[in-house]
Formats: C-alpha cells, structure tokens, sequence
C-alpha cells in the first residue's frame, strides 16, 4: 500500500489532493472549447463520455471530472498531457503523478463503527467534535429506513465536516457518494439549473437549459427541473447517497432552493429514485416530516475532552482524569469557541490524538 501511487488509486472519495488539483487545472484550462480540444488529443479520454453542463463552469467542471477520472483510472493520462501542454506548470502537475498513496487513517484509527469515529478526512486527520445527534441521524439512514437529512447551523458550525463522516460510512458500506459543494461556485450563481446538471451529469444523462428558457419564477423552473430529472433518472437499485452542501451561501438562488425542496419530496416521500439517500446541508426551506433534521449545536470545553476519552478508548489506552484535563486544557485555553479561528484547534487536538496517545501506547507516529 505505502508504495502505491495516489493517481493510481480508484476513489469515489474527495479530498485535499483532489481540489487541488482540479482548481489547478481550472486555472489552467477555463473555457469549455479548450478543455474539449485538451481532452479529444489524449487517446485514453473518450469527450463522448462528457456530460457538459451548458452553463459550463470551469471549477465546477474539473472538480467533478477529477473524481471521475480517477475513480476509472485514468487520472495519469490528463494530468501527463496538461504537464506537457504547460511548461511553465509541469513542476506542480508532475507533483500528482509522484505523490505516493499515505496510509488510510485506519493504519493509527479505526473505531469499531464508522459513525463512532472522532476523526474524518484524509489520514483521519480532522477531528470530528461532538455530533452525537449527527451520527444517530446518519445512522437512520443507513439503517432504519430513513431517506432525507437536513443539517443546519451557524456559519462555521462545521456543516461541511459532515460529509467527511458520511465518507467513513461510505468507506465501511461500500457505497458510493456524490457530493455537490455550493463552495465550488465561488461567487458565481448557483441555481436549480446547475444543481439539475451536475446531478444529470453524474448520473449520465443530460438536460439543456431550454427546458427553462424564458422561464422567469423560481417556483416553475424548479418544477420543470424536477420533472427532467425524474423523467430521466436511472433506476437505483443499491444505496447511494448525495450530499448538497453550503445552501446557506449567499450565491444560492432562490430556484435552487426549490429544486431541493422538491428531491427531498421526491426521495423521501414518493420515493422515486430508488435507493437514494438526501443529505443537505443549510437549507431553510419546506421539508418533508419525515425528513431528519440536526441543528448543529456549538462546541463546548466537555465536548473536547469527551472527543480525547472516547479516541483513546477506541486506540486502546486508559485515559485518566488529569490526562483528559490536561489536553483538553492544551485546546481549549485562550481560544473563542464561536469564532472561525476555533477550526484551528483541529490540528492541536490530531497532533495530540496522533502523537501523544499513540506514543502511550506504543505506536509510532
């Protein structure tokens, strides 16, 4: 595994190596005309395979084709070309092509059950503080039958680092995820048509911005939208879930809102497309009542030292009082909980996780 090369592993999973890379050819390659000329001149790349959104977005774009890429094992042959295709950048494209695979979080962590893990993302390095009610949430879909999840909270709550649990129970089922982030926008305009083409998009088939050309109120683009993609939409016959995240930002349009206000009536309550699990993130609009609802709530001093006794139970050592205390200390002292810079104490608490626990136990970092 340690030998193993990062472009070579087939994925479904998003992490930082991936948005890099795809931002980075964005930078590089912004107009669909000249990704489609970049793509057609690599004999390994079929462009008929390519659903283009016609709103063409070149952020947008490459976040999702990286993924694709890679999940098929074909990430080399773009990256090679465009390090050839730009001189000027080859140093930083050739990085991708010899970045070795590190060692999946499980190789320092793994609790006994995905949703129990207090540390996400890559090399399990971001710790998951609190979430308790998350994970029951997440659980229930999983498990009970459940088939839509809103998840809300205050700018910096930590909305997104939720999709990095649904990635560990993604990991442990064995299904796949699409995440759609609001985030990849940037400040340019996310409407239920571009929320309707990359779902279309992901799911192979298409669907052209006539459909709601000329089409002024919110409320009808979204219902013609949702009539596309349910007309359209392959059967599911395994689970899958999609993740909508950021709906809360201020770029999202009100026709945006409508078209989620309307898949989660169709998944959760017609249940027409098949095994889909809806997770959102930030939305205010009207949901269905059996959709599970989490309000993420702020962090708090036993939140912390609650995260420290339950990871070192899951690696094995018995934490006592004064040492729980005593890193819980090391955090939270002198830092604002409700201020953005809190997200900061993440790599306190992984490096005393990562180094201080597993060194009482005996495993190297």
């Amino acid at each position: 595994m340690s030998g193993q090369l990062w472009i070579e592993e087939s994925t479904d999973e998003k992490d930082e190596q991936t948005t890099a890379l795809a931002m980075l050819l964005a930078e590089l390659v912004r107009y669909r005309r000249d990704v489609e000329k970049e793509l057609e001149s690599i004999d390994e790349i079929d462009v008929a395979d390519i659903y283009w959104d016609e709103q063409f977005q070149a952020k947008a774009f490459w976040t999702g084709y990286v993924l694709d890429l890679r999940r098929g094992g074909r990430l080399r042959y773009v990256v090679a070309h465009m390090a050839d295709r730009f001189p000027a950048r080859r140093e930083d494209l050739e990085y991708y092509l010899k970045l070795k695979l590190t060692k999946r979080g499980t190789a320092w962590y793994e609790p006994p059950d995905p949703l129990d893990a207090m540390f996400v993302g890559s090399g399990m390095s971001q710790p998951m503080i609190n979430r308790g009610k998350l994970r029951s949430e997440l659980r229930k879909l999983n498990k009970e039958g459940f088939r839509t999840l809103n998840i809300t909270g205050g700018s910096a709550s930590g909305k997104t680092y939720s999709y990095q649990l649904v990635q560990v129970l993604a990991r442990s089922e064995g299904f796949p995820v699409l995440l759609i982030d609001v985030a990849e926008w940037g400040t340019e305009r996310f409407g239920a048509l571009e929320l309707a083409q990359r779902l279309a998009g992901h799911f192979k088939f298409a669907i052209s911005a006539d459909v709601v050309a000329d089409v002024p109120d919110p409320h009808t683009r979204a219902r013609l939208l949702m009539n596309e993609l349910r007309d359209n939409f392959p059967p599911v016959r395994s689970p899958r879930w999609i993740v909508i995240d950021g709906l809360d930002r201020a770029n999202v349009d009100p026709d945006a809102r409508g078209l989620v206000e309307k898949l989660l009536h169709s998944v959760d309550v017609n249940a027409e497309l098949g095994e889909v699990k809806l997770v959102v993130t930030g939305f205010d609009g009207l949901v269905p009542p059996q959709t599970r609802k989490e309000p993420i709530s702020p962090i708090t001093r036993p939140d912390v030292r609650q995260l420290f006794a339950v990871a070192a139970a899951h690696l094995g050592y018995p934490a006592t009082d004064a040492e729980l205390d005593g890193w819980t200390s090391q955090v939270w002292d002198g830092r604002d909980p409700v201020a953005d810079e809190f997200a900061l104490a993440g790599e306190t608490i992984y490096g005393i996780a990562r180094e201080t626990i597993c060194s009482l136990i005996g495993q190297s970092a």
